[in-house]
């Protein structure tokens, strides 16, 4: 053995008994100490519910959603264009986007708004990605809206407004959705809604209040 002798170590003479016992001593406290170490690692598993990470992801099968091993209910398809029109707190929201394209409207300028509609497709319930605000135009220019694409594993549709001509006058527009319009949703492979005027041919002058239409273009439903 090693010990302390003043200023130096020293090695004094061990017999071969005192040399056995020393390392049996030894290797019971080893053993000691690796079974402790393992009940301690077991418990702190059982204590603090411990799961894998592979556990902790997200996982689908056909009849149902699983996370972290529990069923969260059913996965629901992507509804149609009609189904979606037909929920009436989406239509509240459209309705309120409606109102704000028209309220912006002014003798030098126009915009038009939208968003996407998205469906959490577990529970079966609808909300909006963020409101995307079109360029301000006046009367020579025609009112375009630029997409920020959000959110896409649960958009089910995009919705948008076309402008008002009350303060324009000797201009007049089809009110129909564009090529743009269209181009957009098939791309996306999503249903498209547009809020216009309740007539073929709108014409600079007339109402911003005057009645409106929703048009569905597109996919009728989601199609990836």
């Amino acid at each position: 053995m090693i010990s302390l002798n003043g200023n130096y170590f020293s090695l004094k003479h061990t017999t071969t008994n005192q040399c056995w016992h020393i390392s049996y001593v030894i290797f019971a406290m080893i053993v000691v100490s690796i079974i402790s170490i393992a009940s301690i690692s077991c418990s702190a598993d059982e204590d603090y519910g411990y799961v894998s990470y592979a556990e902790q992801e997200l996982s689908t099968r056909a009849d149902g959603m699983m996370k972290g091993g529990r069923e969260i209910g059913p996965i629901l398809p992507f509804p149609t264009v009609d189904e979606i029109l037909a929920n009436q707190a989406v239509r509240d929201t459209l309705l309120m986007i409606w109102e704000e394209t028209k309220s912006l409207a002014g003798p030098t300028q126009r915009r038009e708004l939208g968003a996407f509609i998205r469906y959490d497709r577990t529970p079966g319930h609808y909300f909006f990605g963020r409101i995307n605000y079109g360029d301000t135009v006046g009367c020579s220019r025609r009112a375009r809206i630029v997409v920020t694409p959000d959110y896409w594993e649960d958009r089910c549709a995009f919705f948008h407004t076309h402008t008002t001509l009350q303060y324009c006058s000797g201009v007049e527009r089809t009110t129909i959705p564009t090529e743009e319009d269209t181009s957009l949703v098939n791309t996306l492979g999503i249903p498209g809604i547009v809020y216009d005027y309740n007539i073929d041919v709108l014409k600079g002058g007339m109402s911003k209040d005057m009645a409106w239409k929703a048009m569905k273009y597109g996919p009728d439903r989601r199609t990836n």
